[in-house]
Parts: C-alpha cells; structure tokens; sequence
C-alpha cells in the first residue's frame, strides 16, 4: 500500500488479513501505530475501539492534559506503558497480594552528559546505576551527581540482596508496595523520593482497557 493509506490503515483491518495470528503482530501493529501517529489527531488516535474506548477522556487527560504532545511521543508512551510498565505493576501487586514484599520503583534520573539530548530517562539507562558502573557506562562524562546517584541505588540492591529489604546507611526506606503505592522514584533531581507513582494515571487507564 501507499504510504498515505498505512497512514490510515485501520486496527480492524490489519486483523482481518490474518496478521493476528502470526508471531510479529505485535511489531506490525506498533508500526502501523507509528504510521497513525504521524496523521491522526490525539482524540481520534484514542477514539473509537482503536486504543481506549470509553477511556478516550482519561486517557487524554493522563497523556496529555494539555494538547501539546507529540504523537509519536504519545505512540511511544502508550505502546511501553501497555507492552512494559503497566504489565510489570501487574506482577508487583499479585506478588504483594501473595503476601510477598514487592518493591517498585521509578528511574527519573539522566546523566548531566544527556539532559540536552534526552527528555526524561530512556529505558534500560536504570542499569549502570544499579551495578554501580556508571564510571565505565559515561567515562570522562561522569558527573559528580551521577557517581553519587549510581552509589545511592546500588546500595539499596546491596541491602536487598543482603536482607530482603532494600536499603542502606542514611536513604530514606523504601517501602514494600501495598495496593498501587508507595514507590522509590529515583528522581530527576537526583534524590531518592517516596510517594505515588508520577505515572499512576496513565497506568491506571492502560489497566481500564487491559482485558478489552
């Protein structure tokens, strides 16, 4: 097909072909959500059965409260929330319902080399932190407030592996989850801080429409 006809090229459409029942669907559907995001307007790329139904409101109001976002920020935003974020607190709170400490957090932190290129943290760059290898991961480009966040995190994974609870000598504690929160968002500024998940509205709309 023409590119202006992916652009347009319906969920009920794709299915239809048979595409549902091979193992890349779910690649072939971001993609063709990428395609949409690049024509469609915020209330008509979550209208309808397409992405939220009767959740279309929430979720403009949990993604983008004021109208300004990007599309393919918000494609990518709600294809990692359902394909990632929201299973992950799924998991979490069966375990906490099992009767089993859970804890969660959320990595806001970008390295002081990357805050002109990145907005916000991008997946995965929790990991040097947590090893405490953010020497090696950022070379020369090491901040002082990097070196001291990377030691932070990694003595909570310390204390988790040592006693079940993570933690260490003057953090604050960082609570088992209980319902929906609290968590650790390791955040922005560079500080451990316990509350509600920043993202918590967003997760909570991608749970709305989870079994749909």
């Amino acid at each position: 097909t023409s590119s202006d006809q992916r652009y347009f090229l319906r969920l009920e459409q794709l299915t239809d072909t048979g595409f549902a029942q091979h193992e890349q669907f779910g690649q072939l559907l971001f993609a063709e959500r990428c395609f949409l995001a690049r024509a469609l307007k915020f209330d008509e790329f979550t209208g309808g059965n397409f992405e939220f139904g009767a959740q279309a409101s929430a979720a403009r109001a949990a993604y983008d409260p004021d109208g300004t976002a990007a599309l393919p920020a918000l494609s990518a935003a709600i294809g990692s929330d359902r394909q990632m974020v929201e299973p992950a607190r799924f998991v979490a709170q069966r375990v906490s319902a099992a009767g089993v400490p859970a804890y969660v957090y959320r990595f806001s932190y970008v390295a002081g080399s990357k805050r002109g290129a990145w907005k916000g943290a991008p997946h995965a760059t929790d990991i040097p932190y947590f090893f405490d290898t953010v020497a090696a991961k950022y070379g020369p480009d090491l901040t002082p407030q990097d070196a001291a966040v990377a030691r932070a995190i990694n003595a909570y994974v310390v204390g988790f592996a040592k006693t079940g609870v993570p933690g260490g000598t003057g953090l604050p504690t960082w609570p088992a989850l209980s319902g929906k929160g609290p968590l650790m968002d390791f955040a922005a500024t560079g500080k451990p801080v316990v509350g509600q998940d920043p993202w918590q509205a967003r997760l909570d709309v991608t749970e709305a429409v989870a079994d749909r």
